[in-house]
């Protein structure tokens, strides 16, 4: 009778590691960003009032293993600078060129990122980014996962890695030497749950389970192991 009781008990726990697990999983993904949202894009900005990048991004969360999807005119381009390069607008020597109208850009691992136009007169008039990519689960404030990360400020305080990210290419080429990483295909971009389009978002599984996915599964499995040795 009592270990008809125990059996029931660890059924249960079996049964709520599952769901935990199943429900981690259903959250732990990767997600693709229109930089500047639909339809506007990666272009020179065309009026005073017009939404900076750096405004857009503020109203995101950028984690790691996420995509920054830049569409911008042919004779436009997207360069990855330093901090320093970027303050001054400098796009003589950047650590990235892509061209070609339409860029994936693959954040791979955390820090700040700086983005400026490579067109003359672009970056001045106001077509950069800097935004900053967290790791997965990483909150600030920790209470709060649905809103959106405070993006760092024009001038972000130093400290940080200056590039987080490397290229993910549909089709454009990069002008610049080193390694152009192409680890697997961005998902497909949807529109987003706010409905607000400004910015656009598809869902990817990753590879990698956080820390708490991994603690549910081994909590599953050692569970499991122990009803192979209960009494009928």
């Amino acid at each position: 009778m009592a270990g008809a009781a125990f059996r029931a008990v660890v059924f249960s726990l079996l049964g709520a590691a599952t769901f935990f697990v199943g429900s981690s999983s259903a959250s732990w993904h990767a997600q693709v960003f229109v930089v500047g949202g639909e339809p506007r894009g990666w272009r020179k900005p065309t009026a005073p009032n017009e939404e900076s990048y750096n405004h857009w991004a503020a109203r995101n969360r950028f984690h790691v293993g996420d995509f920054l999807h830049f569409k911008y005119e042919k004779n436009d381009s997207v360069l990855v600078v330093t901090r320093g390069d970027y303050q001054l607008c400098a796009a003589d020597k950047p650590t990235l060129r892509f061209e070609g109208g339409d860029t994936r850009f693959h954040l791979n691992h955390s820090g700040y990122c700086y983005f400026i136009s490579g067109a003359p007169g672009h970056c001045d008039a106001g077509q950069r980014m800097t935004l900053r990519a967290m790791v997965p689960q990483q909150q600030d404030g920790g209470n709060n996962p649905a809103a959106p990360a405070r993006a760092p400020a024009a001038m972000s305080p130093g400290g940080e890695d200056d590039e987080g990210g490397t290229f993910e290419p549909p089709g454009a080429r990069s002008s610049t030497p080193g390694s152009d990483a192409g680890s697997r295909p961005p998902p497909h971009v949807a529109a987003g749950a706010d409905g607000n389009k400004t910015s656009a978002a598809g869902s990817m599984h990753d590879a990698s389970s956080p820390p708490s996915l991994r603690g549910h599964r081994v909590l599953g499995i050692a569970l499991a192991a122990l009803l192979m040795f209960l009494p009928a």
